[in-house]
């Protein structure tokens, strides 16, 4: 959250792409790598829906709430309002993520095939890939 935060003040869409990939898949791919499939879906799916909780309350605070229309004026400003509002559910996201998803009981055994998530990001590429063991 915090390259997010840092990628809007300095309006770097690289860092943009890179905080959202790990609030995205950081988590899911630790669950998966502890052996929990069904944990790193819910988490995947907790965390989509507030992202898309807070791109929707940035939208209603820039346009909706404040009427502003950057295309047919002077800015507006940032929608301080919603990025706060964002912010919060996203951070509440990754704790009830953290309480209710990652704290339960522990995995069983491990099952006689793995697979193994891998994520690699940089400025000029994105490198998703699934490894197996047999």
């Amino acid at each position: 959250m915090v390259l997010m935060g840092s990628a809007w003040g300095t309006k770097q869409e690289a860092l943009l792409f890179l905080g959202g990939a790990g609030y995205l898949l950081g988590a899911p791919i630790s669950h998966l790598a502890h052996g929990r499939g069904e944990r790193a879906a819910g988490s995947f799916g907790l965390r989509m829906v507030a992202a898309g909780l807070a791109a929707s309350a940035v939208f209603a605070d820039f346009y909706l709430n404040r009427g502003c229309d950057p295309d047919a004026g002077p800015p507006c400003g940032a929608p301080v309002v919603g990025l706060v509002a964002g912010g919060a559910v996203m951070l509440g996201a990754a704790i009830l993520d953290d309480l209710w998803l990652a704290r339960g009981p522990a995995a069983s055994a491990p099952a006689l095939a793995a697979l193994t998530p891998s994520l690699v990001v940089t400025s000029q590429f994105g490198l998703v890939s699934l490894a197996g063991r047999f």
